[in-house]
């Protein structure tokens, strides 16, 4: 079966940054998307699972990028995302991308593995989906 996340994420991330974007602001943006996908998955694996899944994730990104060396203190009780933006944010922009890009990708592969494609695309439509564009600095003519 085809990944169709990896296209997704990559897709994603670039239509939130562009040029000139700080690694801190990739950071943002990739802990949006760890955010958005926490929300949508907590109703239906539980606190513990996202964290567990995400805790797995970080691990497998670590072959690739040392960088991301996040050891937990405890067993997984829920996602914590503030050490990942902050060794994100450390980074270059593109070396953070690229490492936001790795844990995201680590964390779809090992969802689908346990949940299946279809329900893991159904879960997380609204996470790729882009928010409707601001309209609220246009004038509005009478």
């Amino acid at each position: 079966m085809e990944d169709t996340f990896s296209p997704r994420i990559a897709a994603t991330l670039v239509h939130r940054t562009g040029e000139g974007t700080s690694a801190h602001e990739v950071a943002d943006i990739v802990v949006a998307l760890c955010q958005d996908t926490e929300r949508a998955l907590t109703p239906i694996i539980g606190p513990v699972g996202v964290g567990a899944l995400y805790q797995h994730s970080l691990h497998l990104a670590k072959v690739a990028y040392p960088w991301i060396d996040i050891i937990p203190t405890r067993p997984a009780t829920a996602a914590d995302f503030s050490v990942f933006h902050t060794l994100l944010a450390q980074q270059t922009a593109e070396t953070a991308l690229a490492g936001g890009k790795e844990v995201l990708e680590a964390f779809f592969r090992l969802l689908v593995s346990l949940i299946g494609f279809s329900l893991s695309e159904q879960l997380l439509a609204a996470v790729w989906t882009d928010p409707a564009p601001d309209t609220s600095a246009q004038d509005v003519v009478p």
